[in-house]
């Protein structure tokens, strides 16, 4: 989830197939999936969730039934990112 963001883009193609990029912002569209890419901009952003509990991870699960155990994490991390285009 985006704390701080500066023109975010990002490519959600591999995870939704839409073909436009996503403009991203914390207040109306705060949420940046794994499995996507930034294309331009930069920000602060905290990871909520990682590996098979990632949006990426429950498709992942779901197609292939395997890492169905359960896991936890206990650790948040905040991530500061910029786009080198």
């Amino acid at each position: 989830m985006q704390l701080r963001a500066v023109e975010i883009e990002c490519d959600e193609s591999a995870l939704t197939g839409e073909s436009e990029a996503i403009t991203k912002d914390p207040k109306h569209a705060p949420f940046m999936l794994s499995g996507t890419s930034v294309n331009s901009g930069g920000g602060w952003m905290i990871v909520t969730c990682v590996g098979l509990f990632s949006q990426e991870g429950i498709i992942n699960r779901l197609i292939t039934g395997a890492g169905t155990e359960e896991v936890r994490v206990s650790a948040v991390h905040v991530v500061v990112f910029s786009c080198v285009c």
